[in-house]
C-alpha cells in the first residue's frame, strides 16, 4: 500500500511512500519517479489562470473570491527539480506555447518543443 505525504518538500525515495507537494502534478513526477522513469517530459503544467480559470474547472468558493493556489504550487517546484537532478533524472517542460508565449508558468525545467522531446 502507497500513502502519500504533505509534508515532504521535493521527491520521495521510498516506494511505500508518494510526495504530494501540494498538487497532483507533483504529486505524478513523483509517482513517475518511483516507477523508475528515467526522463520525464511535462505536459500540462500551466500552473496559471487560463481564459480566468483554475485547472479549466470551476473556482473554490470555499476559498473565496481571486483564490490563487499557483504560487504554493510553483513554490514546490525547486525542490524537485534539485531531487530530480540529484537522482540524475532529466525532466523537459513541454506544455505548449501559444502565440509565442509560454502556456506554463513552471518556468525551473528547460522548456523546449513536443516535437522536440520527443526525440
Amino acid at each position: 500500500m502507497v500513502t502519500y505525504d504533505g509534508n515532504i518538500m521535493g521527491l520521495s525515495r521510498d516506494p511505500a511512500t508518494l510526495a504530494w507537494n501540494g498538487n497532483s502534478g507533483a504529486a505524478a513526477i513523483n509517482l513517475a519517479t518511483l516507477l523508475g522513469a528515467g526522463r520525464l517530459i511535462l505536459l500540462g503544467f500551466d500552473m496559471r489562470r487560463i481564459e480566468g480559470r483554475i485547472n479549466y474547472h470551476s473556482e473554490y468558493p470555499e476559498k473565496g473570491p481571486g483564490f490563487d493556489p499557483f504560487e504554493r504550487f510553483l513554490s514546490r517546484f525547486p525542490a524537485i527539480a534539485r531531487d530530480l537532478e540529484d537522482m540524475k533524472i532529466p525532466a523537459v517542460n513541454a506544455t505548449p506555447f501559444i502565440d509565442g508565449q509560454p502556456l506554463s508558468a513552471l518556468n525551473v525545467f528547460p522548456r523546449i518543443p513536443l516535437e522536440e522531446a520527443l526525440c
